[in-house]
């Protein structure tokens, strides 16, 4: 970590200068609510770092977009200040994410079907059945996962002696 002057602290009559890090393709939202930053700089890949370290620029945002599990687009904005340090580069501490979801107006199909009961008839017994068998199936599962992550944590199922 580079030591950075806590105390720094621009003019305030100097203003709010961003340096907005995006893709280089984003998806379009295409939506009323976008985030909007008056005095920015967009940039796409960041190769000059006098970008960062001049005296123009103050806060920095990294915007990162996403499908969640539904299908929908979900768009991160971590945001941060840059501090000047002493040894003449610049540090981001980021303060600030913003999560902004973008819902589909046609809901998603759902995946799962519904048990079909009768009254205490044969259908309710087999779903019976099949929810005692989906828990065993599911502490069965869990102890074969517990398992494979003591193997994953310790590299090896036998300990060897130091020779």
């Amino acid at each position: 970590m580079a030591a950075a002057n806590r105390r720094h602290r621009r003019s305030r009559s100097a203003g709010e200068k961003w340096i907005e890090h995006r893709a280089q393709n984003p998806v379009p939202l295409g939506t009323v609510l976008q985030p909007y930053l008056k005095n920015r700089k967009s940039i796409t890949k960041l190769t000059d770092m006098k970008d960062l370290t001049g005296h123009n620029a103050n806060k920095y945002m990294l915007v990162s977009q996403e499908a969640d599990t539904d299908g929908d687009v979900e768009t991160k904005l971590f945001k941060g200040n840059i501090v000047p340090t002493c040894g003449g580069g610049a540090q981001v501490i980021f303060d600030d994410v913003e999560c902004l979801k973008q819902k589909s107006p046609v809901p998603s199909p759902n995946r799962k079907r519904p048990i079909n009961t009768d009254n205490g008839g044969i259908l309710s017994n087999i779903g019976t059945t099949v929810s005692a068998l989906s828990a065993l199936t599911s502490l069965n599962s869990a102890n074969d996962v517990a398992s494979r992550c003591n193997v994953g944590i310790e590299g090896h199922t036998v300990k060897r002696t130091k020779v």
